[in-house]
Parts: structure tokens; sequence; C-alpha cells
């Protein structure tokens, strides 16, 4: 007999629009991989910064996807987080993996990063389960994607101003690769 959307109260214009979205340039970036050399969360930053995957797509990636023969990644798995339950799942519904190149930097990268993992799964014995991920946790556990967003978001904001750079979320970091359709260039350092 009536609407009840008639009683509720509409967000404000400012809380219903998007934030603007920031992106680093190859000089910013690089600066900031400097700033967080030896942090855990470097080499998925990284990733993220001149691949232009997703957060789940970098989350669930698998070593047995990266080719360096090719200097290409496939990404066909994508970890996401349902009810606070991590779980691994198909990127797509069809069954052809994307496939992204990689440049010089992000292979030495994931090389010296295969390396370390390999290390700690040497230090954590026969318990380390990394079930083949790239990026986890020290002793094989998989990120929680959201936890992961919010240690990331800390990182790029209080480091990033400590060497004045603008604040960008995790999500923008991705963008900083950039898209040759829209006029924009991947980020070289």
């Amino acid at each position: 007999m009536r609407n009840t959307a008639d009683r509720a109260d509409p967000p404000s214009q400012k809380a219903a629009k998007a934030p603007e979205m920031q992106v680093w340039t190859g000089e910013q970036l690089a600066r900031f991989l400097t700033l967080v050399d030896g942090d855990r969360y470097r080499a998925p930053l990284l990733f993220l910064a001149m691949t232009g995957c997703r957060r789940g797509e970098a989350l669930g990636l698998r070593w047995n996807d990266v080719d360096f023969d090719e200097r290409v990644v496939r990404i066909r798995l994508q970890l996401t987080s349902v009810g606070h339950v991590v779980a691994i799942k198909p990127r797509t519904k069809s069954d052809k993996p994307r496939v992204v190149e990689l440049d010089g930097v992000t292979i030495a990268m994931l090389k010296t990063w295969r390396a370390q993992q390999s290390h700690e799964r040497l230090l954590m014995g026969p318990g380390y389960d990394d079930g083949g991920l790239v990026f986890c946790h020290a002793d094989g556990r998989r990120y929680d994607p959201e936890k992961f967003s919010r240690a990331s978001d800390r990182i790029l904001g209080k480091r990033a101003f400590a060497i004045e750079l603008p604040r960008i979320r995790l999500h923008d970091l991705r963008h900083t690769w950039g898209d040759s359709r829209f006029g924009r260039r991947r980020a070289t350092l």
C-alpha cells in the first residue's frame, strides 16, 4: 500500500560519488618501491603496479601459470573472500586465461621472490603448504584479500606520505601500469 523507500534517507552526493582515481608516474613508483624494499608486501605491490592485474588475480596466481621463457603470466584463478572465508575460484566463466606480458623488472622480482619462498619453505618444514601460490604469507598461508587491501592501503598511504607522494589506494596502484587505449603508458622503472 505504501512505498517503504519514501521513508529512506538517500546518501549525500559526496558519499555516493566514487573516489577519484590517482596514479603515480614511473619515477614516483620507483621512489615508493625503494622505500618499501625488504617489506613483505613489496613484491605483490610491484606486481600489481607493473601488470595491471586485479588484487584477486595477483593473490590467486600460481607458479605454474608464470612462464619466464615467454615472459608472461596466465591469469586463470583469483583469490576471493566471502563471509571471511578465503577461497580460490576461476577468474572467469570461460576456460581461457588472460595472458599478461611481463617486463624485465617484474621477471627479476618474481625470480627473487621464488627463491625467498623456497627458503621459507625449507625453514617451515613439512607443515608449509602454499598451494603453489606466488604471493602468500611466509608460512604458506593464503592472504585474505580484504586484510591484504587494508594493509596495502596503510602502506601506500603512510609510506607515500613520508616521501611526499600523492596518496593512492591499492586499486589505483594497478592503474599506474596504464592502458595505451586511454593514452597512458606502462610504468617504467
